[in-house]
């Protein structure tokens, strides 16, 4: 399965809005499937955390003794009271086997099932979180068309209420029929019915009644049919029926754009549901790490949309609701009716007139907002220009700083560009001289900061950029620790072992690579393999490469050795099928290894295996810089050119010949002046060597 990121989904929906405009519809043909892990931040309890409640109630009604009032003791005491036998204990307790046996034997009726997810839901006191806006937001704006839920609370109703959509709801399987394959209509699907259904459908013989039923069975293959766009998130798939049914719609329709967001950092520990509908799909990804309000809050940020606007215009919402409320005409009644709703129009005038006036009253924190908003749908070089008088002036402007950071991050991983990458720089860096100093806010900036100053000095052989960026990271750690933000952490500490890597290639200090190596080490305690294999392998080959620099520049075998073995690992979670970019970066390195210590020692083994893995890499077009082929290319004449030297053969020498042609062909195109100088002295010397064998005949 190949690792996707938010903004192949940001992407994939805007081509489905802009073909769903160019054919009339409304709707762009996207399906979000949702589970109960949206729900979390929200305080609705996951399936495993109802259990421990249900266990911890179910043993104060038996009157069973408990050594202490925690869900495991209580577990122990119903299970040695002979409940709970089917249920594996080991290494660890199965919650979701006691969820399932817990509705099996002892809250069997509708009534108590009904009673049970109530109570549930009621323990988030009637919050909505950010992912149900923001996804009530992309369907008013026609990013979606169908919401399906197997969750039993309304948080995806209340979502799409507050952007103004009112769906076509679906509430359990008895009203599956009113639900269009191709709708031009929102739609929303409680598959397993909501805490208003008389039958929920949480026990295992009744979900599995969801796969023998005619009319979902039908509902699912015209939406997935119908659909080119599937998001799962939040959801684990863990109910079997309903994976059957979506098996065998995406294996009739097996190349739909299918993105299943898993909470999870190692694609291994997906479910086999997940696994099973996304195997063999050449447009299937799957994301790691997904929250669903991050994931909700970067995607409408990338895709333009920015914050839902129920946060952002709260008075322009109920305006537009108001407006709908019809005046009736007449005396009498009508006439008090009439005035309740002239009276609530004027109330709503008041209250934007009085916004207004507080807006232009405070024009700092108006130029804020603007700013923030327009980074939240991505229009980062317009932000800049909002802040710009903010962070041009001579007063103190801490709030300013992790807006502009952010947005010059992103200006600099966008790859503009390098005047606006500079400028964006220079602006951020003014805020950060002013800004008030070891508060949250201010280390998340830093860090921010850090990485563009990283970004802006790739490429262009900078130390004071290098050393900034440093700074900045070292800055922000006295916030961000690992304790408090373990993930954030160890991607400031990988990027630290980053930046000392390529003060190595401009300083040869081997202080440097000890420095990135300690770094990297840091880092690669939290991005464990186990737990973050992919993470992991992404800096195990940093880690990889600058040893392998300091081994070239020392042109020391055996440093060279290790950090091909450390490649070889990195390679093992890297792997074509799963990110085909970063298994071609890291295949790259590994034959350029090899290719230097075959030159060091004159070594015909070394110098065929690099060759070997330059011919594995030579038909493949790197899915993210093409120009990466070039390189590929100079390289391969290189190893060609030493090996027909070493050898006395002349078809290599040839073949290095025609490499090198090629090569200069294409830098010719593209004007890179100092890289067809290089390959002309190298192709001169290759002919020169051939000359020298050709006479000894």
């Amino acid at each position: 399965m190949k690792i996707g990121s938010v903004a192949e989904v940001v992407q994939s929906l805007q081509r489905a809005r802009a073909e769903a405009r160019e054919a009339g519809r409304p709707l762009a043909r996207a399906l979000f499937f949702i589970g109960a892990g949206c729900s979390r931040s929200a305080g609705v309890p996951l399936a495993a955390e109802i259990a421990r409640d249900l266990v911890c109630r179910l043993a104060t009604a038996y009157n069973l003794p408990c050594s202490d009032d925690s869900a495991d003791a209580a577990f122990t005491a119903l299970r040695d009271a002979n409940h709970f036998a089917g249920v594996p204990t080991a290494p660890d307790i199965d919650w979701y086997g006691v969820y399932d046996a817990v509705f099996q034997d002892h809250y069997k009726t509708p009534d108590h099932a009904r009673n049970v997810f109530k109570r549930a839901i009621s323990s988030a006191r009637g919050q909505i979180n950010w992912a149900h806006l923001c996804l009530g937001e992309l369907v008013s704006q026609g990013y979606c068309s169908t919401i399906v839920t197997t969750n039993f609370d309304l948080l995806v109703l209340e979502g799409m209420a507050a952007a103004g959509v009112i769906p076509v709801v679906s509430d359990g399987l008895e009203s599956l029929g009113r639900i269009d394959g191709d709708p031009d209509y929102p739609q929303l699907i409680q598959l397993n019915g909501s805490i208003h259904t008389y039958r929920l459908r949480n026990k295992p013989e009744e979900i599995e009644a969801v796969a023998r039923d005619e009319v979902a069975s039908a509902c699912i293959r015209d939406l997935v049919r119908s659909t080119g766009t599937i998001i799962f998130i939040g959801y684990a798939g863990r109910e079997k029926a309903i994976m059957s049914l979506l098996k065998k719609a995406l294996t009739e329709f097996s190349e739909k754009e299918v993105y299943w967001c898993s909470y999870d950092g190692n694609p291994d520990r997906i479910g086999d549901g997940a696994r099973e509908i996304m195997v063999g799909n050449p447009n299937a990804r799957i994301l790691l790490k997904q929250d669903a309000d991050r994931f909700f809050f970067e995607l409408c940020r990338d895709i333009g949309v920015g914050s839902p606007r129920f946060v952002r215009d709260p008075l322009g919402s109920i305006a537009d609701q108001a407006v709908r409320v019809v005046k009736p005409t007449g005396q009498g009644t009508a006439k008090d009716i009439r005035t309740e709703i002239e009276r609530l129009g004027q109330l709503l005038g008041s209250a934007r007139e009085s916004a207004e006036r507080e807006k232009n009253a405070h024009q700092i924190d108006s130029l804020l907002a603007v700013a923030r908003e327009q980074r939240l749908k991505g229009q980062d070089k317009a932000a800049l220009e909002t802040l710009r008088p903010i962070l041009e002036s001579a007063d103190p402007v801490p709030a300013a700083l992790a807006d502009a950071a952010v947005s010059a991050f992103r200006i600099a991983e966008s790859k503009s560009s390098p005047d606006d990458i500079a400028e964006s720089v220079r602006l951020s860096l003014l805020a950060a001289q002013k800004a008030d100093i070891n508060t949250p806010q201010w280390a998340i900036a830093q860090s921010r900061l850090g990485d563009a100053l990283l970004l802006a000095a790739a490429g262009h052989d900078n130390m004071t950029l290098l050393e900034r960026s440093l700074d900045a990271y070292e800055k922000s750690l006295s916030a961000i620790t690992k304790e408090n933000d373990p993930d954030v952490w160890a991607e400031i500490k990988n990027n630290i072992g980053v930046i000392h890597w390529h003060m190595f290639e401009l300083k040869t200090d081997k202080a440097f690579v000890d420095n990135a190596l300690q770094a990297f080490d840091e880092a690669q305690s939290v991005r464990t393999r186990r737990d973050q294999p992919i993470q992991w392998g992404a800096t195990q080959t940093s880690k990889a490469t600058a040893l392998f620099c300091l081994g070239e520049d020392l042109g020391d075998v055996e440093i060279l050795t290790t950090a091909a073995e450390w490649l070889k690992e990195a390679l093992e979670e890297l792997t074509k099928d799963r990110l085909p970019h970063e298994w071609s970066v890291c295949t790259h390195n590994l034959a350029s290894i090899y290719a230097t210590i075959g030159e060091i020692n004159n070594d015909i083994e070394s110098l065929n295996t690099a060759l070997d893995l330059y011919n594995v890499l030579l038909p493949e077009e790197d899915p993210v810089y093409p120009t990466n082929s070039l390189g590929l290319l100079k390289n391969r004449a290189d190893v060609l050119a030493s090996l027909g030297e070493i050898t006395e053969n002349l078809g290599l020498i040839d073949e290095a010949v025609s490499s090198y042609d090629s090569y200069l062909t294409k830098v010719r195109d593209l004007g890179m002046d100092l890289f067809e100088k290089r390959a002309e002295v190298a192709r001169e010397l290759a002919l020169s060597v051939r000359e020298k064998i050709a006479s000894k005949e």
